[in-house]
């Protein structure tokens, strides 16, 4: 069980009590959370994040879809119940990177997260 987010903040009841989430709602929470925060930001884990931010930086540099989706299965390799079943880069008209769009399975759900670019 963990405490639900909502708009980077705790989720909240009309009592104003955090609210739980379990379940696949908390596996994916979890790998939310990987995928959003930027690899070695964590000071007391330097290994979790994601590298998807440095990736948003220079996206011309590689196959896009091909290292976001690497970035991501590494990331998400300590969650042994998720995998990563595909990425693709978002881009709007002008051909700029807005965001990855990333394919998670769980064991018994699968979803499709668009984790946005600050760019």
């Amino acid at each position: 069980m963990d405490t639900l987010l909502a708009n980077r903040d705790w989720a909240l009841d009309i009592c104003g009590k955090p609210i739980a989430v379990t379940g696949w709602k908390e596996e994916l929470q979890r790998c939310l959370i990987r995928l959003q925060v930027p690899k070695g930001s964590f000071l007391y884990q330097p290994s979790f994040g994601s590298g998807l931010c440095a990736l948003a930086k220079n996206p011309e540099e590689t196959d896009c879809a091909a290292r976001a989706l690497e970035l991501a299965q590494e990331a998400l390799l300590p969650l042994q119940n998720v995998r990563v079943r595909s990425a693709d880069c978002q881009r709007d008209e002008s051909g700029r990177l807005t965001g990855f769009l990333i394919r998670l399975a769980g064991k018994d759900w699968e979803k499709e997260v668009l984790i946005q670019t600050d760019g």
